[in-house]
Formats: C-alpha cells, sequence, structure tokens
C-alpha cells in the first residue's frame, strides 16, 4: 500500500506546532479513500524532532495506519530542524503536553480519521508525554505504547538485571559452599 503525506499545521497559544501526516492510500491512487483511518501520534523525544519517527510512520502507513509526526514547540536542540515555532529554553515537559493535547484535538477531527481508534507512540521524553496526555484523556486514547527503541532499551535493562541476579545466586551458592567445606572442616 502507497502513502500520502499532507502538511499539518495548527497554532497553540499563539505558537504554530507543524508536523507532516503519512495517510496510507489505495495502491493506484493518490486520492484519499473515503474510509476513516486509525490514527497514531508519534511524539519525538527531547532535543531531537520528527524525523526519528520517520521509519515508523513509513511502515505504519503502508500497514493502513494515519500517522502524524510533529515537532514540539522548541523540543529540538539548536542545529536541529525543528518544523514548528519556539525555542528549547522555553520548552517543558508541560508545554510538550500542551502541544500534543492541541495536535489530538485537531487530529482527531479530520474527516478521515476515525476519533475512536486513536493511539500514542513517544519516544524518551516523548513517551513521557504521551503517557501523561493518555492517563489524563484516556476516554480519547484506544492504546499507547513505547518505540521500538525503548523497548529494546527494557530488554536490556532487563537482562542486565537478570544477569545480576543470576551472578548474585552464584555467589550465594558459592558463600553456602564455602561455609560447608569450613564447617567439615573445622569437624573434622
Amino acid at each position: 500500500m502507497k502513502r500520502i503525506l499532507q502538511k499539518f499545521q495548527i497554532n497553540n497559544a499563539g505558537r504554530i506546532i507543524r508536523g507532516i501526516l503519512y495517510l496510507p492510500s489505495a495502491p493506484k491512487t493518490m486520492e484519499l479513500q473515503a474510509e476513516r483511518f486509525p490514527l497514531i501520534l508519534y511524539s519525538h523525544e527531547l532535543g531531537k524532532n520528527h524525523k526519528t519517527g520517520i521509519p515508523y510512520a513509513d511502515h505504519l502507513a503502508e500497514c493502513g495506519y494515519a500517522v502524524l509526526l510533529f515537532d514540539f514547540c522548541g523540543g529540538s536542540r539548536p542545529g536541529t530542524e525543528n518544523l514548528s515555532d519556539g525555542e528549547l529554553s522555553a520548552m517543558s515537559v508541560k508545554t510538550e503536553c500542551s502541544d500534543l493535547e492541541c495536535v489530538l484535538n485537531a487530529a482527531k477531527h479530520l474527516e478521515f480519521i476515525d476519533p475512536k481508534r486513536i493511539a500514542l507512540i513517544g519516544a524518551s521524553q516523548g513517551g513521557y508525554v504521551s503517557a501523561a496526555v493518555a492517563a489524563k484523556r484516556k476516554e480519547e486514547i484506544a492504546a499507547l505504547s513505547d518505540t521500538e527503541e525503548d523497548l529494546e532499551k527494557k530488554k536490556a535493562l532487563e537482562a542486565e538485571r537478570t544477569e545480576c541476579e543470576e551472578t548474585a545466586a552464584e555467589c550465594e551458592r558459592l558463600l553456602h559452599e564455602q561455609e560447608a567445606q569450613d564447617e567439615e572442616n573445622a569437624d573434622g
């Protein structure tokens, strides 16, 4: 399935939030289908921009989802392209939550979006912001997810924790063996 790209723009308290909407399309036409698509809003990491979500958006649009990538106002480090207004020094988790809520409010009313099938995906701080907004607006959010990168980090940490537990168990076993051997030597 091919995809269509559309520019997205919304005003949030005098700051313009800009993004790119990835839409699925019929294989032989670039016109929007009449059906309503499930929507995924992608929130990028602190200091990064919408481009970190492009691999997800490409794949998900091919699978039939609409995906909106946007830049938080001031959420990108200097020297990183930011489509939205604002400076990093004026950005906070609170302003990013406000940005995401503003995007959610606008996107759920697009004629080709199914407002009952909206998911939030976020990476790093964008994941935290997505979780905060999902908790506040749980009636409107059908799903919430970390990005694969965050899940991979969690898996690596879990593997390290398991390895540490196994090492600690091995040390405990060796300590008991040593204590038992010391007792035998003392008795013998």
